[in-house]
C-alpha cells in the first residue's frame, strides 16, 4: 500500500494491485501482552475512506469505510522491542499518527509499564505518533455494539488471510462474556479500540484542497 499525505490532511492510498482511494485519517489500535494467558501484543492500523458528509433531516451523517492497512501479533517470547519496531515503522509508512490503547491502570492490572517502553521508543525514533487512551476501553459490550454497527452497515473491509478477519468470525462460547472473550481475541479487541476511537472523534472535514478544487467533488475511485 502506497499512501500519501496531501496538503489538505487527505491521504492518497493506492493498493499493490492499482485500486485507488482518500482516505480522510489513518489511525491505529495496540493491545498489551497478557503473559499469564499467553496472549500475545498486537497492533492494527486502518484508515477512514473519505467521503462527502451528506446528512439528511433525521439521519447520520455518511460514514466512509474503514480500510484495512496493517497488522502484527508479537512473538511472545521475545522482546517487545522488534514489535515496536515494526509498529513504528508501519506507523510512519501509512501517515498514521494516533494509536489508541489501554494506557492506565486498568481492572487491576497496571499497563503504565508498556505506555513508558513505547513513548520511550518513540521519543527515540522521533517520529509523529501519539499513544491515546482509547474510548470506552472499560466498557468492552459498549465497544463491540459499535463495531458490530460498521459491520451491518458495510463500512469494515478486512481482508482475507488476516487475523483480525479471523477472530472476527469467531463463533461466541455460551456463557463466556465479552470482556472474557476479548482476552484472547486480542486483534478484535485491537479492532474495538480504532473503531470507537472513530466513532468518538470523527476526522475533520477537509478543507479545499492546494489545487483549488471543491473536495465535494471527489469520489473513491
Amino acid at each position: 500500500m502506497k499512501v500519501t499525505k496531501q496538503l489538505n490532511g487527505t491521504f492518497d492510498c493506492e493498493t499493490v494491485d492499482g485500486n485507488k482511494f482518500i482516505c480522510s485519517d489513518i489511525r491505529g489500535g495496540i493491545v498489551w501482552p497478557v503473559i499469564s494467558g499467553n496472549v500475545p501484543a498486537y497492533y492494527c492500523i486502518l484508515g477512514e475512506e473519505w467521503t462527502k458528509w451528506t446528512k439528511y433531516k433525521g439521519q447520520e451523517a455518511q460514514r466512509g469505510k474503514l480500510r484495512f492497512f496493517s497488522e502484527l501479533e508479537a512473538d511472545i517470547s521475545q522482546p517487545l522491542n522488534n514489535f515496536f519496531a515494526k509498529l513504528t515503522d508501519d506507523t510512519y509508512r501509512y501517515h498514521c499518527s494516533t494509536l489508541y490503547g489501554i494506557t492506565e491502570e486498568y481492572q487491576s492490572k497496571d499497563r503504565n509499564a508498556y505506555t513508558r517502553m513505547l513513548n520511550r521508543f518513540i521519543d527515540e525514533k522521533d517520529i509523529a505518533l501519539r499513544l491515546e487512551r482509547a474510548p470506552w476501553a472499560e466498557e468492552p459490550e459498549s465497544g463491540i455494539v459499535y463495531v458490530n454497527k460498521w459491520i451491518h452497515k458495510g463500512l469494515l473491509d478486512i481482508p482475507e488471510g488476516s487475523l483480525l478477519i479471523e477472530q472476527l468470525r469467531c463463533p461466541k462460547k455460551e456463557g463466556v462474556s465479552v470482556e472474557e472473550l476479548l482476552v484472547c481475541l486480542n486483534a478484535v479487541k485491537a479492532l474495538r479500540f480504532v473503531v470507537c476511537g472513530f466513532e468518538k472523534n470523527k476526522p475533520l472535514k477537509p478543507s479545499k484542497n492546494w489545487r483549488g478544487a471543491d473536495l465535494g467533488s471527489w469520489k473513491s475511485l
